[in-house]
C-alpha cells in the first residue's frame, strides 16, 4: 500500500520553482532543492523525479501561468491597441517590481538550445503570446489604429522580442528610467 504524502506537493513545487527562478537550472544542486523544499532526496525523487523532471514541471507551470495571464489580458474590452499597450505596461511594471528575469527568459538563454524539452516549453509559450499579440494587432488594424501595410504577425514577433528585451535591459543596467524609455519606444513603434 502506498504511503500518504506528509507534505503538500504543490507547495513544495512552488518552493522548487522559486529556487530555479533565482539560481537557474545549472546552479541549483540537489542539496539546494532538499533545503528549499524541506524534503529528503528520496521524497523528491519519489514525488517529482530527478532534478531535470522537477525543473521541467516548474517551467511548464510557470510558462502556463504567464501565458494564461497574457490570454486573459488579450480578452479585455476597449481599443485593441490600448489593451496591448496596457498588457506591455503591466508586464514592464512586474519586471521592475520583481527585479529578476522571467524564468522562461532565463531558461531560454541557459538551456534553450541544449534541452529539447525546455525548448519545446519555451517555444509553445512564445507562440501563444505572439498569437495573443497578433490577434490584438489584427483588431487594431481593422479599427484603423495601426497602418494597413503592417503585417500583424511580423509586428507581434517584434513586440515579443522587444518585450523580452526589457528584462535584459533591466539586468544589464538596473535603470528603471531606461526600461520605461525602451517600453515607450516599443509601444510607439506600433503606431509609426
Amino acid at each position: 500500500m502506498a504511503r500518504l504524502k506528509e507534505f503538500d506537493p504543490e507547495e513544495r513545487l512552488e518552493k522548487a520553482k522559486q529556487l530555479f527562478w533565482a539560481k537557474g537550472y545549472n546552479a541549483t544542486s540537489m542539496k539546494d532543492l532538499v533545503v528549499a523544499m524541506k524534503l529528503n532526496p528520496g521524497s523528491i525523487y519519489d514525488t517529482f523525479g530527478g532534478k531535470e523532471q522537477l525543473f521541467l514541471e516548474c517551467l511548464k507551470r510557470y510558462s502556463a501561468e504567464k501565458l494564461s495571464a497574457f490570454q486573459e489580458g488579450g480578452q479585455m474590452t476597449g481599443s485593441p491597441l490600448e489593451v496591448l499597450e496596457n498588457m506591455l505596461r503591466k508586464g514592464a511594471a512586474a519586471i521592475l517590481k520583481d527585479g529578476k528575469a522571467c524564468l522562461v527568459v532565463k531558461s531560454c538563454f541557459e538551456l534553450g538550445r541544449k534541452n529539447k524539452e525546455v525548448h519545446a516549453i519555451i517555444t509553445a509559450q512564445a507562440n501563444g503570446i505572439i498569437a495573443v499579440f497578433e490577434e490584438l494587432l489584427e483588431k487594431a488594424q481593422q479599427a484603423g489604429e495601426i497602418a494597413a501595410d503592417k503585417d500583424p504577425k511580423d509586428l507581434a514577433r517584434f513586440l515579443y522580442m522587444g518585450y523580452n528585451g526589457l528584462w535584459q535591459m533591466d539586468i544589464l543596467y538596473n535603470d528603471r528610467k531606461l526600461v520605461n524609455t525602451a517600453l515607450e519606444q516599443l509601444i510607439s513603434s506600433l503606431s509609426s
